[in-house]
């Protein structure tokens, strides 16, 4: 495997050198061990022709398109920086075009109102109302909070950006009392005994509150960061403001939210109520 050897340090330390966050590494280092598992041998022997069947045992293994594209990246990475090879074109595939998860706000609320526990609805109320990622969110410390500006500061985001993001009146009203409750030792927003809340408790933590809904909806931490970008383009925020406000580097990554925009078909009439 990829730890046996010195491989799995020189990689992290040659993808840290270049910028790329922890959680690039770890996907990386999890790629590269699928890779050397399939190869059964040293991975300095590797061909051209293991890597093209590499990418041919993921697809029949039914790995997801984007778990594929990133280890296939992982690869490609690993042979050209790390062991100075030239690889043959190795493309990806490409990504099913799906619509975003979006909800509606009233259930987005209903959600947060049913939510005793004051620490899960305070995680709830920043991911829809604020746009993070659930990384982001659970990475947010006290610091980069500025309530008079109504502001927080994540760092460090995807791609390692810094940026800025708004803060509703009603997150406000239960950090308030969360303050009062809860002590923050450590800085983290929503400590625990490892420093953070994992990302698989935040997940927990989402799907079930939309399951004392309803038990049938499909809700994620990232479908309540599309309910945001949505419904800020719903009431007309323009689309450059909600781009900076996630952190897309390119433009094209928003408009994805323009097709799930239910304003855009308002005052469309179906041709055959026209004629009748």
């Amino acid at each position: 495997m990829l730890n046996s050897t010195d491989y799995e340090e020189r990689l992290k330390q040659e993808l840290l050198s270049r910028g790329f966050s922890h959680a690039t590494f770890k996907t990386y280092s999890t790629g590269m061990n699928e890779f050397a598992g399939f190869l059964k041998k040293e991975l300095r022997y590797a061909k051209n022709d293991d890597f093209r069947d590499f990418k041919l045992f993921l697809r029949e293994k039914k790995f997801a398109t984007k778990t594929i594209n990133s280890y296939l990246a992982a690869v490609k990475f690993f042979y050209r920086n790390v062991m100075s090879r030239k690889l043959a074109y190795l493309p990806g595939y490409k990504n099913a075009k799906k619509l975003p998860v979006v909800h509606n706000q009233e259930f987005i609320l209903e959600m947060i109102e049913k939510t005793e526990n004051l620490k899960h609805k305070l995680l709830i109320s920043l991911l829809y109302s604020s746009g993070l990622r659930v990384s982001e969110a659970i990475r947010l410390r006290l610091e980069n909070i500025d309530i008079p500006a109504k502001e927080c500061r994540i760092i460090a985001g995807k791609g390692n950006k810094d940026r800025i993001s708004i803060l509703s009146d009603n997150f406000i009203g239960f950090l308030s009392q969360y303050l009062t409750e809860y002590d923050i030792a450590s800085g983290y927003l929503f400590p625990s005994h490892k420093g953070h809340v994992c990302t698989r408790t935040a997940e927990e933590i989402v799907k079930q509150a939309a399951a004392r809904i309803d038990k049938n909806r499909r809700v994620f931490c990232h479908s309540l960061r599309s309910s945001f970008a949505t419904h800020l383009m719903e009431n007309n925020v323009p689309i450059n403001k909600i781009s900076d406000l996630l952190g897309h580097t390119d433009l094209r990554t928003t408009q994805v939210y323009l097709n799930v925009n239910r304003k855009r078909f308002e005052g469309i009439r179906s041709p055959i109520d026209v004629v009748h």
